[in-house]
């Protein structure tokens, strides 16, 4: 399926998770993104080290 969020962000689905803080985690982000959506780690209240922690399981999963 292609739109124009698909192509801009290069996904398969115009699907974008909501980022709720710690809602929405490295976990759910990589799943959402291994389907073909646009993923994202809620991360408004995170410190940086545990933001690059969870970005860096994302990327790994």
């Amino acid at each position: 399926m292609q739109t124009g969020v698909t192509q801009i962000f290069g996904i398969r689905y115009p699907v974008i998770q909501g980022g709720m803080i710690w809602a929405a985690g490295a976990e759910l982000a990589a799943a959402v993104s291994n389907a073909g959506g646009l993923g994202l780690i809620g991360s408004g209240s995170m410190y940086p080290d545990e933001l690059i922690r969870q970005i860096r399981w994302a990327k790994s999963h």
